[in-house]
């Protein structure tokens, strides 16, 4: 694990897998333009040179964002954006260089800005000055198809063979303007014995999380089966794609409520895909990753069960967007065996901490402290018991976009103690752990061992 203080002068692309790829780029100032390739299936992320730490002066980064295809499109949309005022900016075009038409000019401090392009390509232009800089932006981007459909609230999707294999973009009918509908319900039908996937990949709306939100207010973006939710987002996307197959033997709908219209969210993206009358074996269905961004205290804890079949992700809350000053977070993980802990993303403003501690309380061994901004590619942690401790602290000034952690449920190694000879341990690629005695965490080692 290292923590990412130096500026770095290359491309850096960094890929984090579940079921999917999210890649996040920072910034190339090396006078040349990095291109990126959107997803249609998957968003992905560009920020400045080392983000959050602040960017460095006398800077010209430009990037090149292309959807893939002629008819296709690019969305962007800013997670984080702050900038000296007036004097360092970003400049997008509608276009493939600094030559095409100049769309806006971005300085100073902003939030919920969104735009898409007009063709295949979008242009940015990140330029600075000579003095005072700030902690920069965060852009994820996304491929708009030029196929994307947009069907009306109530609306019947139906799938079958004729789509077999090919999987389309589902959007509001109003994207991509602001949301004008408290409610849509779309009903996706196919034949009885058919198989589908619902997999949800881009999310543009408020963190409905502050509100109560379950089967019964239905805000949020949410996935039924008959009259059982799949799956409810009241918030931000995991660092994964959403996935799940269904079956045309039910009765199948996507449901999309919101509290407020604030005239600026333009709601999701989801892709459907017709697989066939075929079973899908069940080792190959993705499990849905849940996500809890619940602020618990130190004496009313987020509580959550971890199992061995769902990645279960802790995220800051308001992830991607920017977290709260001030905070106090705890969380509590339990599982029936041990857990695993899988850092994804860790953007951390350097005077914020989160703490993760080896058992139900602060009071156990810390597992991992971070601080900072790390790189993606981090070591996975195993508790030594059921049980762990998520504790994050932020101060009274300048935040950033947090943390997104998965955990799932995983035995922990514990060789046995033999007085006499040896336990002879394997290493490999496969992270393990050694501890002192059975019950290691929760009770005493006994007197007299010799290990």
């Amino acid at each position: 694990m290292e923590v990412t203080n130096r500026k770095h002068r290359f491309l850096e692309i960094s890929v984090v897998l579940l079921s999917t790829c999210l890649i996040h780029v920072s910034g190339d100032c090396a006078g040349l333009v990095s291109t990126l390739i959107a997803d249609y299936n998957s968003y992905k992320t560009v920020t400045t040179d080392d983000y959050p730490s602040p960017y460095a002066n006398h800077l010209t980064c430009e990037w090149k964002i292309d959807s893939g295809l002629p008819g296709d499109k690019v969305a962007i949309s800013f997670l984080a954006f702050n900038l000296e005022t007036s004097f360092d900016k970003l400049k997008v075009y509608d276009g493939d260089s600094a030559s095409s038409s100049l769309r806006s000019t971005y300085t100073g401090s902003l939030d919920d800005t969104f735009y898409i392009s007009t063709g295949q390509y979008l242009f940015l232009r990140f330029t600075t000055d000579f003095s005072v800089t700030w902690s920069g932006f965060k852009i994820q981007y996304i491929t708009i198809k030029g196929s994307i459909l947009k069907p009306t609230c109530a609306d019947t999707i139906t799938l079958d063979e004729s789509s077999a294999g090919i999987e389309h973009q589902y959007a509001l009918h109003t994207f991509s303007s602001p949301i004008t509908s408290l409610f849509c319900e779309w009903t996706i039908n196919s034949a009885a014995n058919a198989q589908f996937s619902i997999n949800i990949v881009y999310t543009d709306f408020d963190d409905f999380s502050t509100y109560t939100c379950d089967h019964t207010t239905e805000f949020g973006l949410s996935v039924w089966e008959d009259s059982v939710i799949k799956y409810q987002l009241c918030d931000f996307l995991p660092d994964s794609l959403v996935s799940m197959y269904a079956s045309g033997g039910h009765t199948n709908k996507v449901k999309f409520r919101t509290p407020t219209i604030n005239g600026v969210d333009r709601g999701f993206i989801i892709t459907l895909k017709y697989i066939g009358t075929t079973a899908v074996p069940s080792s190959a269905i993705p499990t849905v990753a849940s996500l809890s961004s619940v602020c618990g205290s130190q004496t009313n804890p987020t509580r959550l069960t971890v199992d061995n079949v769902t990645e279960q992700f802790v995220v800051s809350p308001g992830y991607p967007g920017q977290y709260s000053n001030n905070l106090d977070c705890w969380w509590i993980l339990t599982s029936s065996t041990g857990i695993r802990i899988r850092p994804y993303h860790i953007f951390i403003e350097a005077s914020d901490s989160l703490t993760i501690y080896d058992g139900p309380t602060s009071g156990y061994v810390s597992l991992a402290y971070f601080y900072g901004t790390y790189s993606s590619h981090l070591s996975t942690y195993l508790s030594t018991g059921s049980s762990v401790t998520f504790n994050f602290r932020t101060d009274g000034s300048t935040t950033d976009t947090g943390f997104s952690i998965g955990c799932i449920g995983s035995l922990p190694v514990i060789p046995s103690c033999a007085p006499s000879g040896f336990v002879l341990l394997n290493a490999t690629s496969t992270e393990k752990t050694l501890q002192s005695h059975a019950g290691y965490g929760s009770i005493d080692y006994m007197d007299d061992l010799e290990s």
